[in-house]
């Protein structure tokens, strides 16, 4: 019987010296840069995964640069030269409109800049308002549309949906409005 509980007490040291062990060299050095020749790939080309940062949120610390990233301005410039855009009207009321329905607006502006104006994106604020952009760049004078197309779907009531456009203007950001009084009717679908 001692013999038995002295394999069982070896045993467990084993195991507990393995667990030490493994956990003091081989996690602590798989951690480390570690620079290895790579076959086929020079090593200079080569991804380096303790290089690569994680995702950094709006309101995470950036240890990197010492600042939250929703302060930095740079974050808020178009990689483009500035240039002015005006908007015959930023806003469309559609007056109202039953459910299930298609409704379309076309905004139309005019690069008043100097510069070509390059619209980036345009988000509707749901997936009910749905916009088309140009992609190609308009140039300084010319005027562009965007085409916006609300359906309401099962909402009810009064409705006001944005349109946010991001370019190389200041603001970056700006917002074109469509407003509804969605009505009830029958579902085509049913």
């Amino acid at each position: 019987m001692n013999d038995w509980k002295e394999l069982t007490k070896i045993g467990l040291l084993a195991v507990l010296t393995g667990t030490l062990v493994y956990g003091t060299f081989f996690k602590s050095s798989k951690s480390k840069e570690r620079k290895r020749p790579q076959i086929g790939r020079s090593a200079t080309t080569a991804p380096n995964p303790v290089q690569q940062q994680p995702a950094v949120g709006p309101n995470q610390f950036n240890a990197e640069n010492a600042k939250f990233p929703a302060n930095d301005a740079s974050a808020n410039k178009s990689q483009f030269a500035n240039t002015s855009v005006n908007f015959e009207t930023e806003e469309h009321d559609f007056g109202t409109v039953k459910q299930y329905t298609e409704n379309d607006f076309v905004f139309t502006f005019k690069n008043t800049g100097d510069e070509p104006l390059l619209i980036e994106n345009a988000q509707g604020s749901c997936g009910c308002t749905v916009p088309d952009y140009p992609k190609e760049p308009i140039m300084p004078g010319a005027e562009g549309v965007i085409k916006v197309k609300y359906s309401p779907g099962s909402q009810i009531g009064a409705q006001t949906k944005t349109v946010a456009i991001t370019s190389n203007t200041e603001p970056r950001v700006r917002n074109l409005y469509i407003k509804a009084n969605v009505i009830d009717a029958p579902d085509p679908a049913l």
